[in-house]
């Protein structure tokens, strides 16, 4: 007869739990498949309906939750311009003009931020105050002479056949006004098709830009001669109407839309040229070539940005 500790015959708790738990995740499991998983493969029409069941289900549940009804039109609110003027409350009939206070102050931080990191590009520049030259009577004019000088002999490195000599910046000057925009109003445009943005601006300032560099004859022997040229442009005031507009690519035939800047044909450009030419006998301020230099400027931004022709800025495309 043993008195020795006796070894259960049966399952013990934990194993009794484990087997369980086991069978409950079965359950759950076949359960899982019955109701809610369908078989493979399913005929494209079975799934199709199933697609369409799912989405109904998906739209009566919204539906019932909205508390906002939604507007008749087109499933996709492909809407034409008066659809969307309508649904801004905006009748061009009677709207009155808008004030662009926020925009005179936008720009004009803008510009005067360009201004301050001017000063602050300066510090390194040395001037004189008592130089002749304008461009060299401050560090600010200094450091922007210095960068005008380098982009423009740049830009005209090896286009002009050896013709034109270093040019120097003589007066530089960028004004100490800003722009000024006002009466903003929505239009439609010649087609109907997109609302157009007018705005009034006026900008009335002193900006002044002079360059002195000599013109080269290299005949009958390379710098043979030179004739000395100097001219001082300052534009003191421009102003008109300018639209933008936001709609399709012209000349495509994608519907891919760009925002499109240009300005009506009755704008001012009120400038003056100040020239001399030659070194011994010389001509100044001749009126012919201040007509000119003005008319080709007028007629570059006719030719660029007066309607129809317009500065045109494309949108990411769909």
């Amino acid at each position: 007869m043993s008195f020795g500790p006796q070894t259960p015959s049966g399952p013990t708790f934990f194993q009794g739990f484990i087997v369980g738990q086991l069978v409950f995740l079965v359950g759950l499991v076949f359960l899982f498949r019955y109701f809610y998983v369908a078989d493979v493969p399913q005929s494209l029409e079975q799934q199709r309906k199933q697609l369409i069941e799912r989405t109904v289900a998906q739209q009566k549940s919204l539906a019932a939750r909205s508390t906002a009804s939604k507007p008749q039109g087109s499933p996709y609110c492909l809407n034409s311009l008066y659809d969307v003027l309508a649904r801004n409350g905006y009748d061009v009939s009677v709207h009155p003009p808008e004030s662009l206070d926020w925009l005179n102050v936008i720009v004009a931080s803008a510009i005067a931020s360009y201004r301050t990191s001017i000063v602050s590009a300066a510090g390194s520049v040395q001037s004189d105050p008592n130089a002749p030259l304008p461009s060299l009577q401050s560090p600010e004019k200094a450091a922007v002479k210095k960068l005008l000088e380098h982009a423009m002999n740049t830009a005209v490195s090896g286009r002009t056949f050896n013709l034109l000599d270093y040019i120097t910046v003589t007066d530089i000057d960028f004004g100490c006004q800003f722009p000024q925009f006002r009466n903003a109003r929505i239009q439609p445009d010649e087609t109907g098709d997109c609302a157009r943005l007018q705005i009034d601006f006026d900008y009335v300032d002193q900006i002044s830009i002079g360059i002195d560099t000599r013109l080269l004859m290299n005949f009958s022997q390379l710098r043979f001669g030179s004739l000395a040229l100097a001219m001082t442009l300052r534009i003191e005031r421009i102003s008109g109407t300018f639209g933008v507009e936001i709609g399709p690519r012209r000349a495509t035939n994608t519907r891919t839309p760009e925002i499109r800047v240009s300005i009506y044909p009755d704008f001012v450009l009120q400038a003056h040229l100040s020239s001399i030419i030659g070194s011994k006998d010389k001509l100044q301020d001749v009126p012919k070539i201040e007509e000119i230099l003005i008319t080709r400027m007028r007629m570059f931004i006719v030719q660029h940005l007066v309607w129809p022709k317009c500065w045109s800025i494309p949108l990411p495309g769909v």
